[in-house]
């Protein structure tokens, strides 16, 4: 028996009745698995903290292309199917260049467009620069 394979329940009722060595090794996988835990969490935290930061990114080129597109951000077929501009920059790149006005185009060649994973990676990269430094 593996005590990586048991559960929690299952480690808690083997402890009570284990030898001293039995109930080491079990205290030890606790310790790995909150160990797991904690770094589960952490990358979870750093994750959403930077799909965060994508969101506010994405929300100020969203009002920056407004402002320079006068509003002009769905081509036609964009409008005439719809679409929510902010779809744009959250759905597929062919998505966005199909139902993207010519300003929004322009716009784009200038402040390039962002995926969150692309967001997200160009911060992973930054922090590793940062260690690297």
């Amino acid at each position: 028996m593996k005590l990586r394979d048991l559960t929690d329940d299952e480690l808690c009722e083997l402890y009570g009745t284990a030898d001293e060595a039995t109930q080491t090794a079990i205290r030890i996988e606790c310790d790995r698995r909150d160990m797991l835990d904690r770094k589960a969490a952490y990358v979870k935290a750093r994750r959403d903290a930077a799909i965060a930061q994508w969101q506010e990114h994405t929300e100020a080129q969203i009002a920056a292309a407004e402002r320079a597109c006068n509003g002009y951000l769905l081509s036609k077929a964009g409008r005439a199917a719809g679409i929510n501009p902010y779809d744009l920059w959250t759905g597929p790149l062919s998505r966005a260049a199909r139902y993207a006005s010519e300003e929004l185009r322009e716009f784009w060649e200038r402040q390039p467009r962002i995926t969150r994973t692309q967001f997200v990676d160009l911060l992973a990269a930054a922090r590793r620069a940062e260690r690297a430094a």
